[in-house]
């Protein structure tokens, strides 16, 4: 064997385990960014379902003090309308109705005297337990909504006390949170339909989520799972249910 041969074979030797080395730190860099970026990912998107909790709670709050009213067991709709006004004053985009299967009797976003037979809103009423809605367009607002309703028995009968959630005011939420660039972001409702969405909410606001994507909803409250998104992009998605 020349000297020649010696020493190449022997730079060989050296240079092997430090690239074996090299790339076992790519790896580990590799593994440790990866955990770092799922982390960030998991916590933003659960404080995101909190914020979004927090939304629903205070309509759940206002809404049950107002079905349980003495104006409205009485009912004294002019005066269960003031105490709804008052209510939803701080409130952006917030108002108040009062239905049952074949009429709105209340509506705190219209002024003046209401309208007579005012048809309520396409959605089944809440019968034993407040429930919230699948999506829908509202008969005086024209515009996508879902509604808080609680159910209320005034003589016998049944109504709901109901208040509308807007997109724009769950799109807000999305927008407070300084979601980073290039992440997706949204709030799917129970069925499945984008109730919000960062970036391009005018294009997917209404439309049904992957259906990955709920099959893996409807198994865990949450997980990581690689996905395509809506635009046809391969993701990591991470989601949280809220309850």
């Amino acid at each position: 064997m020349t000297l020649r041969l010696r020493i190449v074979l022997f730079t060989i030797s050296i240079l092997l385990p430090a690239i074996a080395a090299g790339a076992w730190m790519v790896a580990a860099t590799y593994s440790r960014e990866r955990s770092a970026s799922n982390a960030t990912v998991r916590e933003t998107v659960r404080a995101l379902s909190l914020v979004v909790e927090r939304e629903l709670q205070r309509r759940d709050a206002i809404v049950r003090t107002l079905a349980a009213s003495d104006s409205l067991q009485k009912w004294d709709l002019p005066a269960f309308d003031r105490q709804a006004r008052a209510a939803t004053k701080g409130l952006v985009e917030g108002f108040v109705a009062v239905l049952d299967e074949s009429q709105q009797y209340v509506n705190t976003s219209i002024d003046g005297p209401m309208p007579v037979m005012l048809r309520p809103t396409p959605f089944t009423l809440a019968q034993d337990e407040p429930a919230l809605t699948d999506p829908f367009v509202g008969r005086t607002s024209g515009n996508l909504q879902l509604a808080y309703n609680v159910p209320v028995r005034v003589g016998g009968k049944l109504y709901n006390v109901s208040m509308p959630i807007m997109p724009t005011e769950l799109q807000r939420v999305i927008t407070e949170q300084n979601v980073p660039e290039g992440w997706i972001a949204a709030i799917v409702s129970k069925s499945g339909h984008i109730i919000a969405r960062a970036p391009n909410p005018d294009r997917w606001v209404g439309q049904s989520a992957t259906t990955d994507f709920l099959s893996r909803v409807k198994g865990e409250p949450e997980g990581f799972f690689d996905a395509v998104s809506l635009d046809g992009q391969p993701i990591l998605n991470f989601y949280s249910t809220s309850e």
